[in-house]
């Protein structure tokens, strides 16, 4: 039997794209997390990629989102009303288009298209901003020493230190002891037994 004439099954099937969405998708968290990372913790004069692991950078997006409940919404405001601004901008083009005037070319672009380019931009300058501010506010902190300690870091060796912690990953902790102004990274494994966030009511005691 001759199949060289019948047609596959999986011609029409958007593999290829579904492919090159993820890889895009793996590429613009990474370089999320490590533009993100690199400024909070850089003005901190630390080099994160020295204390990190890939896994950390591409799930560090997503932790900055759990962390508060401002920071999700302000991204979801943001590209819900950028839609309707473009779809605005690309109706008003169109009827100056009907009026003979020349078309933005920066609008002959597909909606969705187009909103996905805004969005992208968007959440990657709202992450640098919330790396830049929130480094700058831990450093100011710090050498003002206008902090209280959050953490309780229970040792393997049972010793327990209350803390002011600025980030921990899967192999490091970042803290801050009381009356220092220096940064202290811990590893982990084999050093750390468990670490427990202080109710605010017990912070100052």
């Amino acid at each position: 039997m001759n199949n060289e004439n019948t047609p596959s099954p999986y011609k029409d099937l958007p593999g290829n794209s579904i492919q090159d969405l993820f890889t895009i998708g793996y590429v613009y968290l990474l370089l999320l997390g490590i533009a993100s990372n690199a400024i909070y913790y850089g003005l901190q004069g630390i080099n994160i990629m020295s204390y990190t692991s890939i896994l950390d950078v591409l799930l560090s997006p997503v932790k900055d989102l759990t962390e508060s409940l401002v920071f999700p919404a302000l991204i979801f405001i943001s590209a819900f009303f950028g839609y309707y601004y473009l779809k605005w901008g690309k109706e008003m083009d169109a009827k100056r288009v009907a009026r003979g005037r020349k078309p933005n070319k920066h609008l002959q672009v597909p909606l969705q298209r187009l909103w996905l380019s805004f969005t992208a931009v968007m959440i990657f300058s709202t992450y640098i901003g919330y790396g830049f501010g929130g480094g700058i506010a831990i450093k100011k902190r710090i050498e003002n020493q206008a902090f209280s300690l959050n953490h309780q870091v229970t040792f393997v060796n049972g010793q327990q230190t209350k803390v002011y912690l600025i980030g921990v990953n899967s192999l490091y902790i970042f803290y801050v002891r009381k009356g220092s102004k220096y940064i202290t990274v811990c590893p982990i494994s084999g050093n750390v037994r468990s670490l427990e966030k202080i109710k605010k009511r017990e912070v100052k005691s």
